[in-house]
């Protein structure tokens, strides 16, 4: 027989994880964060919406290529930690709908950062250091491409990106693939 709680507990995280590796003089935050308007992963790019009645920023994930997004980097906080022994990992965390969002304003050449959430661009089997990477809304994941045959979105992407790593070290000490990227 099962719980609900129990059934919580157990089932490990599917959320997108990563790092930010640009120097903390450089980063850029959008002041004071914004509030999701619907929930998303940390390590994928957002867009600016309004401001809410209480004079909030509101933001939720990038609706197309096109726009300029900011790095959504909320940091982490462990909630059940004090569950029955119960330790909640990275890839549990998620920014909920209503949370204040801490997101990274992005800069060529400054802002670099791994991320778990990509896919590799149909004729890219393997990753490779200099292919490029757009934010594709639809998967809310980074495309991956080989830099002479980009996916077609890449040309208009508001924000490009270039592999620096192809399995960083954040990743592989949660043993969860991620890569990371620079911003062009």
């Amino acid at each position: 027989m099962s719980t609900r709680v129990l059934k919580l507990i157990s089932e490990q995280g599917k959320y997108g994880v990563g790092n930010l590796n640009t120097v903390a003089g450089q980063i850029k935050y959008v002041p004071n964060g914004a509030v999701a308007l619907a929930d998303m992963d940390n390590y994928i790019l957002a867009e600016l919406g309004d401001y809410d009645v209480d004079g909030n920023l509101t933001c939720k994930p990038l609706s197309d290529a096109k726009k300029v997004g900011y790095l959504v980097t909320t940091i982490e906080e462990n909630q059940l930690q004090n569950l029955g022994g119960f330790q909640e990992q990275y890839n549990d965390f998620f920014n909920g709908k209503g949370e204040m969002v801490r997101l990274v304003v992005i800069e060529p050449t400054i802002t670099r950062f791994e991320t778990s959430s990509f896919t590799l661009n149909s004729g890219v089997s393997a990753l490779a250091i200099g292919q490029v990477a757009h934010f594709d809304p639809a998967t809310k994941k980074f495309i991956v491409s080989a830099k002479a045959t980009p996916h077609a979105d890449y040309a208009t992407a508001g924000n490009k990106f270039t592999v620096v790593e192809t399995d960083s070290d954040f990743g592989s000490g949660l043993g969860i693939h991620t890569i990371k990227l620079a911003a062009l």
